[in-house]
């Protein structure tokens, strides 16, 4: 059989290792092979559709009819699947290795809890992780590290759900230590399969300050032109504008965000002090303490702290200080009546109303209005009629919430914007009753 990493996974797939039919001499064998293909294919588990991943040690079907009757085929392998699923384990709970059937919540969730164990220098034993990673023979950590990337890579999210695994990880331990685990003509492969190296003028990301912390990591530590920073920037890019992938510019806009921080931290003293601010708010793993079939909960804390506490980091998306601008789509709605406003006026609106509620022109709040105005037909738009919109807002917002533009736009987040949408996340710290 080929390596489970290198097949195109699906939710609902088979696959397995060793299959061996027991048959008389006249049995027609093709058709029988073919009714067991199917049997395999069409049985169902418990909490599959929901993502969770079976793993069984073996799987034993008797009594079939060598006449091929399908009805009876399905029916016997539906049992004997059934039976093996209501006996399988959690495959993290301690001892489930001497079980013949794991589950996983999701194969995410396996790949990930590998990667854990190999970033943790843990040999995996149990006989389901060389199922996970899809790997036989003499075990070897990088090996092993770049079929799982490969296994996520053949799953439908593809990129994004490598960029998901690399950051749960470097969540739990160092990144350092995951990125020294993978080779680095592996990490070269990959960032060739991810685009051209360079691209026009782009727009560098501005990441949350967790994601800014690892990439800091990870340049104190290879250095800025590495291929495995340049890699991690671009998954960090992946998660926070999916977009990229099929625009060919994931590694343009890495790279360019990557010249934003290193021209941030300029002078060798600053340069020391975000390095040093970035390993003290790393998340700590407080016991490190990983077994086979075992991923003990750590209890994880954010060291380091700033003049003002500001509220929990979001996990994904562009850091901004403008999170409560689409608030006022409600003010725009009340008001606008039977007066329909072009897309044009309505970014130029947004536009006008960020900058004076003290938003920089070039917050990630306002990349929806950039992308309208330059993919627009030109449009002459009437600036006394932006005032007078302007001033409507204000007053229906004093009017009916006592709140001020300011203080309904100011809020910290996160945003991120596809092709379809633009996701703008809050912690429940910003929540205002009036708006």
């Amino acid at each position: 059989m080929a390596l489970l990493a290198s097949r195109q996974l699906g939710r609902a797939d088979r696959y397995v290792r060793r299959a061996r039919l027991s048959l008389g001499a006249e049995a027609p064998r093709h058709k029988l092979t073919f009714m067991l293909e199917e049997s395999l294919r069409l049985c169902s588990l418990p909490g599959e559709q929901e993502g969770r991943a079976y793993y069984f040690r073996y799987l034993r079907v008797e009594e079939l009819p060598e006449n091929g009757d399908r009805e009876v085929w399905l029916s016997s392998f539906q049992q004997a699947v059934a039976k093996q699923a209501a006996r399988a384990v959690p495959a993290l709970l301690p001892g489930a290795s001497a079980s013949d059937a794991v589950y996983f919540l999701s194969e995410q969730d396996a790949c990930e809890a590998f990667l854990m164990m190999l970033v943790a220098r843990v040999t995996p034993t149990a006989w389901f992780w060389e199922h996970v990673s899809g790997v036989t023979g003499t075990f070897y950590a990088p090996a092993a590290a770049t079929a799982i990337v490969k296994k996520l890579l053949a799953t439908p999210p593809g990129w994004s759900a490598v960029a998901a695994a690399v950051f749960s990880v470097a969540c739990n331990h160092q990144i350092a230590a995951l990125l020294k685990v993978l080779p680095g003509h592996s990490i070269s492969g990959w960032l060739r399969d991810l685009g051209p190296l360079s691209g026009g003028d782009v727009v560098p990301i501005r990441f949350s300050r967790s994601v800014l912390a690892f990439l800091l990591q990870a340049i104190s530590t290879f250095g800025a032109e590495s291929a495995q920073t340049l890699w991690l920037a671009c998954l960090a890019v992946i998660r926070v504008r999916p977009s990229s992938l099929s625009e060919k510019s994931v590694v343009a806009l890495a790279q360019a965000s990557l010249r934003t921080i290193i021209a941030d931290s300029s002078s060798p003293k600053e340069q020391s002090s975000d390095l040093r601010k970035a390993k003290t708010s790393q998340i700590v793993l407080e016991s490190n303490a990983i077994h086979d079939g075992e991923i003990l909960q750590a209890d994880l804390r954010s060291v380091g702290s700033e003049e003002m506490p500001p509220p929990r980091e979001l996990p994904a998306g562009e850091n901004t200080d403008g999170a409560g601008l689409y608030f006022l789509l409600n003010a725009l709605l009340r008001l606008e009546g039977e007066q329909k406003l072009s897309l044009l006026f309505l970014a130029q609106l947004f536009f006008r109303i960020a900058l004076q509620a003290g938003i920089a022109r070039d917050d990630p709040i306002l990349s929806w209005a950039r992308l309208v105005e330059s993919e627009s037909e030109p449009e002459e738009v009437d600036h006394r009629e932006l005032r007078i919109w302007l001033l409507k807002i204000r007053r229906w917002c004093w009017r009916n919430g006592r709140i001020s533009l300011p203080e309904i736009v100011r809020r910290p987040g996160s945003v991120t914007l596809t092709r379809t949408d633009l996701d703008v996340t809050l912690h429940m710290d910003a929540v205002d009753i009036r708006i």
